[in-house]
């Protein structure tokens, strides 16, 4: 039985091999519904309380590794992805506006918070000194890859003791959640996630409207 079933996924996977996700998406929700089978339910990604963060943080900091530190920060005050952070690059640094660029398919700008730009400022420093071009960048001038990034993150879950294991995407979706539940509207945070465009943003009337909205909320985030 199991190598029947295994000769079909092959013969499955090799006629739809060139088709899109779009389509293939489709193909298995119309199939679920021909085989009676119930409705694929994702399961929600674990979002941390505020205590748990605190409590990573504490290790992120006790630690006293200044990469790590701004890295970990970096992550939770700004919400980017894991493919994006590895790519900011120093110069996509503007310190008078707290914000840094984010290129990609979708080009935007996100906000850091105030009370970060001394720690970053320091750090951004010490890698200009080096010569460095990326904001992580390793002893050999490449920027960190996403694996290395990982085990950072990871390696403090396992000291905090926390029992969800706590990812780049944690961290993300932590924030993202934490805005929303301290009243900034889900607009601006799905346009400075990435998630839509900028003209997207109808609740405000520019984006910095949105970086006001949020430095009004940003000072009270746990760490």
């Amino acid at each position: 039985m199991k190598e029947e079933a295994l000769k079909k996924a092959k013969e499955l996977a090799l006629g739809l091999k060139e088709e899109k996700q779009t389509y293939l998406r489709l193909v298995l929700k119309y199939l679920r519904k021909e085989l009676k089978l119930p409705a694929y339910q994702p399961s929600k990604p674990y979002i941390p309380t505020d205590e748990e963060i605190q409590k990573y943080y504490d290790y992120v900091w006790k630690a006293k590794k200044i990469e790590h530190v701004v890295l970990i920060k970096t992550f939770l005050y700004t919400g980017v992805k894991l493919t994006e952070l590895v790519f900011i690059k120093l110069k996509d640094i503007d310190f008078e506006r707290c914000q840094i660029k984010i290129g990609g398919n979708n080009a935007r700008t996100v906000p850091f918070p105030k009370s970060f730009k001394e720690l970053l400022a320091l750090y951004v420093q010490t890698m200009e000194k080096q010569k460095s071009i990326y904001l992580f960048e390793s002893s050999h001038k490449q920027h960190f890859t996403d694996r290395g990034v990982r085990k950072i993150i990871e390696k403090y879950t396992q000291k905090a003791g926390i029992k969800e294991k706590i990812v780049p995407k944690t961290l993300r979706h932590f924030l993202f959640k934490w805005m929303q539940k301290h009243g900034v509207e889900e607009a601006f945070t799905q346009t400075y996630s990435g998630h839509k465009a900028p003209e997207s943003l109808s609740v405000y009337k520019s984006l910095t409207e949105g970086q006001n909205a949020y430095d009004k909320v940003i000072d009270k985030f746990p760490i």
